[in-house]
């Protein structure tokens, strides 16, 4: 049987994390509805807090099972919010985790260096120059697309983002207009090949608009919970949708009133998300 180690570090980053055993500033287990967890926070050598770790035993392989995966993304925002409240309000952790297994009873022996590699492609100024000038009568636009792919903003408030620029696009006075259909029907069968919900795909767009603006989102139909970090199968859902959702953005700016010569290609932001990145833990 193994233990599961999944680490995540409190940014800015150091150069080497160890956890070897020793102590660390708090731990404490969580009893889910299935498996107990072990959650813990552990500091450098002067008591400030390096990483969150959650730890879950008695796995039968080198392996965690789905289920456990939600409650692990659950334990960690959770930590991430407390974390926030009682240390330091800007706590942001990065968004890479990393994990080992050892045999059950083994501590952990975490021993990791790391190096930091800049890298960046080569700076367009030209590009700059010419998005600048003719994107600035829809400077608010693009401000909206800039937060939907900011990492740094919650999935949930990106798609927000986008939704606005929509609204800003198609809507009047509360009521879309003669152009939202067809802009839908363009991607209407693209939707259909994600299988992500049997609804159409404006009746999608607005329920994840209410499942992303309120704690729980309730109609004749639907009953389910709002939209948050702690739910990894919903963001799931939700980020394999970002594509196509930036894409309808993207036409939507491009065709706004004041746009008038400005053109934005979809390729560089609307990158499809692989099984590996779906994984937000």
């Amino acid at each position: 049987m193994y233990t599961s180690y999944r680490y995540y570090f409190i940014e800015p980053l150091e150069d080497s994390y160890v956890d070897t055993g020793e102590p660390p500033l708090v731990a404490f287990t969580v009893e889910g509805t299935i498996r107990q967890y072990e959650v813990a926070i552990i500091g450098d050598e002067i008591g400030v807090p390096q990483m969150s770790r959650i730890a879950l035993s008695s796995l039968p392989t080198e392996e965690i099972p789905k289920g456990a995966l939600a409650t692990i993304q659950l334990l960690k925002e959770h930590a991430l919010s407390v974390l926030s409240l009682v240390d330091d309000a800007s706590t942001t952790l990065y968004p890479v985790p990393f994990w080992i297994f050892v045999p059950d009873g083994a501590p952990p022996c975490l021993k990791l260096q790391m190096q930091a590699f800049k890298t960046h492609k080569k700076f367009d100024g030209s590009s700059f120059m010419n998005m600048f000038n003719s994107g600035f009568e829809v400077r608010t636009l693009l401000r909206l697309l800039a937060e939907s792919r900011s990492p740094t903003i919650p999935l949930h408030y990106r798609y927000f983002s986008l939704y606005r620029i929509l609204e800003l696009r198609y809507k009047v006075q509360g009521d879309w207009t003669a152009d939202w259909k067809p802009a839908l029907a363009k991607l209407e069968s693209r939707f259909r090949e994600l299988s992500i919900s049997p609804r159409s795909l404006g009746n999608y767009i607005e329920i994840c608009r209410n499942r992303c603006a309120h704690g729980r989102f309730r109609n004749a139909r639907t009953d389910v919970p709002g939209i948050t970090t702690l739910n990894n199968e919903a963001l799931s859902e939700i980020q394999r949708f970002m594509p196509l959702m930036t894409e309808l953005a993207i036409e939507a700016i491009n065709t706004y009133q004041d746009s008038r010569a400005f053109r934005l290609s979809t390729k560089p932001f609307t990158k499809e998300v692989s099984d590996d990145e779906s994984n937000l833990l």
